[in-house]
């Protein structure tokens, strides 16, 4: 019996040191936190996102995160922002160029707003890998206005790359007649699939910038503002249309990955909800025109208000200063 005693402490141990070693393991914390300065927009609004990215408590500062913004379903915005510099190179699929072409592929620096010109955008990419990659590969453009204007998927879903083959996506695209004038900047980026699914980055993003202007105008340039980013932070800022924005509810989602010691991968993901409004829609029809102002007019100079929609700031007394929260958003309107 003094044997199998033995044996079965003997084993026990064992069971007891191999816990001990996969909780170790499993105790790595490799997180993500997303987060955008106001849970509530008007159209028009400048919208800041800003977050970052942890193992074990410490800052990553060459992680990169994929982050797809979401309005009522469907997705305006595909980003890969770095938490620092970007990581070393990887074998896999890798864009290599993002740029605005006519016709012949030649490069374009100008762009013109007529409803008519049909340009391409060609994203360049490859699989560097010795075996066939599964990728995901976006565009986005977004106006000088930092309004998104443009966004697709080279695929509804991923899709197997061959390796050491080089790809040429060429995508027809006309300038919104919405678009602002000024410099625009497209974006090109590789995924294992979408965010929202979980789909991490395969590489750093590659964009370019070119102007839209009107035909017959003086061609001219604009440089985007720079922010300023601390290390294992990441943050962008987009903007809500000011006239046809999405209004309703927006869903952004962070994701990213790491191999840890070479051997265990693990992802990241986050995501945050806010909601945009029309400001200054009184008759809740998405639109400020004239029948809020005649809602204001007709419960002017009254307390408590006549019409409870009339006192926009909520101070209990419908005056001038309700006038002018509809004046500054007039003409202002949203599409569901």
């Amino acid at each position: 019996m003094r044997g199998k005693e033995s044996f079965l402490l003997l084993l026990l141990t064992c069971l007891i040191t191999t816990a001990s070693l996969c909780n170790s393991v499993n105790a790595v914390d490799f997180s993500i936190i997303l987060e955008t300065d106001k849970s509530l927009y008007g159209i028009g609004e400048v919208v800041n996102v800003a977050g970052n990215l942890t193992l074990d408590g410490s800052p990553i500062s060459n992680g990169l995160v994929a982050l797809e913004v979401n309005a009522s379903s469907e997705a305006i915005i595909y980003r890969t922002l770095n938490t620092g510099t970007d990581p070393p190179a990887t074998r896999g699929v890798h864009i290599l160029n993002a740029t605005i072409t006519d016709g012949s592929g030649n490069p374009l620096a100008n762009v013109y707003k007529d409803g008519v010109t049909l340009y391409y955008i060609r994203i360049y990419f490859n699989n560097s890998q010795t075996i066939p990659i599964k990728a995901l590969v976006t565009i986005t453009i977004l106006d000088s206005n930092n309004y998104p204007i443009h966004s697709q998927t080279y695929s509804a879903e991923p899709i197997d790359f061959e390796s050491n083959w080089t790809y040429v996506w060429m995508a027809p695209w006309i300038v919104p007649e919405d678009a602002e004038l000024g410099a625009a900047k497209i974006f090109a980026n590789a995924y294992t699939n979408y965010p929202q699914k979980m789909g991490t980055p395969h590489c750093p993003e590659k964009s370019s910038t070119f102007n839209i202007n009107l035909r017959g105008a003086t061609d001219f340039s604009q440089s985007g503002e720079a922010s300023l980013q601390m290390t294992g932070s990441f943050n962008t800022a987009f903007r809500i249309k000011r006239l046809g924005g999405r209004i309703g509810n927006y869903t952004i989602t962070a994701s990213s990955f790491i191999l840890v010691n070479n051997i265990t991968a693990y992802i990241a993901l986050d995501s945050v909800t806010f909601e945009v409004i029309v400001q200054g829609d009184l008759n809740h029809d998405n639109w400020v025109n004239i029948f809020d102002v005649v809602i204001i007019g007709l419960a002017y100079d009254s307390t408590p208000p006549k019409d409870p929609r009339a006192d926009v700031n909520g101070d209990g007394y419908v005056n001038i200063f309700d006038l002018v929260l509809v004046a500054v958003h007039y003409g202002e309107w949203g599409i569901l």
